[in-house]
């Protein structure tokens, strides 16, 4: 079983806390509850995608999926590895949770943040 480490490959303790996925998700459902814009979704069959406009119900059910799992649990937490660094292309850091172990539904997430928090990408 894989065990978590910070930035530095060092292992990481409880209280290391991971980027807060499964909260910045909700505060994003929130946002668009609020704002209500447009929402559209994609569907690829066969290597075509097509642009669909989403429901606000379908939108949050998309999302839902995202939240759960949260990796911070502890019982999930010790299975995944941080790394993170500066990614000057775009210009943000990426913090990536990997897993070698199989049983975590969840094997990878990247989360791509901005300079200006409010601009986080995923």
């Amino acid at each position: 079983m894989a065990r978590a480490t910070d930035s530095t490959g060092t292992d990481a303790d409880s209280s290391h806390s991971f980027f807060p996925v499964a909260d910045f998700i909700g505060g994003q459902v929130k946002m668009v509850d609020s704002l209500q814009p447009p929402i559209s979704k994609y569907i690829t069959v066969n290597h075509k995608t097509t642009p669909l406009p989403a429901t606000d119900a379908e939108f949050k059910a998309l999302a839902a999926a995202f939240r759960q799992p949260d990796i911070n649990d502890p019982a999930l937490k010790k299975s995944y590895k941080e790394s993170s660094y500066a990614d000057q292309s775009i210009p943000s850091i990426v913090f990536s949770y990997t897993t070698t172990d199989p049983a975590p539904e969840i094997r990878k997430i990247d989360v791509i943040i901005s300079p200006d928090p409010a601009q986080t990408i995923r």
